[in-house]
Parts: C-alpha cells; structure tokens; sequence
C-alpha cells in the first residue's frame, strides 16, 4: 500500500509555495514500511508554485495513478492545471501530462468501473466523466436527476469499491470567518455508473480546514480508513466502521 504526506511550505523571502511530497510504501496487513521516497517529478514546471499539490492515488492493473493541481508559470494560459500521470514505484518518477479543463472544480478523481475500466470525474453538477485520452467530457447524469446542491461539491477522494457501489469521499467549502470544510460520501451504482445516494454532511474533527486525500476500504474488517490534513499543517489519519457511515446516508 502507498501513502503520502505532504508539507506545503511558504517561502517569503523568495516568494514561493513548495509543496514536498513524502510516499511510503509499506505493508497493509503488518503496518511494516517498506519504502520511503521522495516524489521525483517534472520540475521544468516549477515556478512561484514548486512542487505538486493536492497529489491523490489509484491503484489500477497494477500501476499507481495520480492526479495533482499544479501551479504554471507565466505564458502557459493558466494560473492552475490538473496534472495526470503514473508513479514508478522502484524509481519514484513520474510519467504525466497536464489535462485540458477547468482546473479550479479540483475534481478530477479517478475510480474502476464495473468492466475494470479505469474513469475520471470531472464534475458533480451535471455528473460529468472527463476522457483524457481524447480530451472531452462526458454528461452521465444532468442537474434535474441530482440534488441542487451537487452545484458546491467537489471530489476530495479517488472512488473505492463498496460491495455493490462505488463511493466517493467529497466536500463542501463553507465560507465563514475562515474556510470549513464539510465531508459528503457519494455512492455509484457499480453497474450503471449513475450516482445512486448520498450522505448526511459530516466533519471529522469539527476543525475549520479539513481537507481529505485518503479513503480506503478493508472488505475484510468492514472498515475505513481516512486520511486528512488539518489547517493544511498535519497528516492525519482515523479508522471506522462501515456500520457508522450507514448510518449517514439518507
């Protein structure tokens, strides 16, 4: 199992904001770390933005898939772009190309469908797919089949497989002396690929800024495991039963 921890630093003397990304790889059912790298990626991109932010995981036929925002410098017709790619684990490298969009959503979360498929979420509000192969998006479901306030959710997690469905860790800013954070778990029908439910809104620690990369499913114990940042400074990580997040759908 891969895991990463990421330390975003501000620079004011040379006006920068580096984002340091640590992996470990390390055996799930031990808890033994087996590896521990430094993403090495494309730096020819690094500007006032040094590093990779926002970096999200998928397992998928045996690569490691990643997403990240990444800041570009002047000239590139973007301040932000999503960037898409594998991780070698041996070497630590990336091999990635920037996507074509909106790269504010800060969407773009990856799952397996039914057919082994690997898919891309690009939107909530239509339920959109975005195909990067040919660079398109794709409308699953239109606003009139989903709840208005689809409109404020963006994806914090990759979807994992829960039984019959998919589920998707997302949020909700919530603007209010500072930024809140609010958690919603969206669930697909694995077959039709359509959003099937949802839960109740939920924090984890009632902090301001908790901000989710982590969501992973042991079938085995029938638990979660959830892993988070509070006021972007520390890496956290909590455990629940499945039987406690029922509960939240309504």
């Amino acid at each position: 199992m891969l895991f990463r921890s990421v330390k975003r630093i501000q620079s004011l003397f040379q006006g920068t904001l580096v984002a340091q990304g640590a992996f470990s790889l390390y055996d799930r059912k031990t808890g033994d770390v087996e590896k521990v790298f430094e993403l090495d990626y494309n730096r020819e991109l690094d500007n006032l933005y040094i590093g990779l932010e926002d970096v999200r995981l998928f397992q998928h036929k045996g690569k490691v898939y990643f997403t990240a925002n990444r800041g570009l410098p002047e000239g590139h017709g973007a301040r932000m772009a999503i960037e898409f790619g594998t991780i070698n684990l041996e070497t630590g490298k990336t091999e990635s190309t920037l996507l074509k969009g909106n790269p504010i959503e800060k969407n773009w979360t990856l799952y397996e469908d039914a057919h082994g498929a690997l898919k891309m979420v690009y939107g909530w509000y239509p339920f959109t797919l975005y195909d990067p192969d040919q660079e398109k998006k794709i409308v699953v479901q239109d606003c009139k089949e989903l709840p208005p306030f689809f409109k404020n959710v963006r994806g914090s997690c990759n979807g994992i497989r829960v039984e019959s469905e998919i589920w998707f860790l997302c949020h909700t800013v919530s603007y209010e002396d500072r930024r809140y954070y609010y958690h919603i778990i969206i669930a697909l029908d694995a077959e039709t690929g359509k959003v099937k439910r949802w839960t109740k809104y939920f924090t984890l620690e009632g902090k301001q800024v908790e901000y989710v990369l982590g969501f992973l499913y042991d079938n085995y114990c029938d638990n979660f495991s959830i892993g988070y940042s509070v006021m972007d400074k520390t890496t956290e990580i909590i455990q629940t039963h499945k039987r406690y997040l029922d509960i939240l759908f309504v």
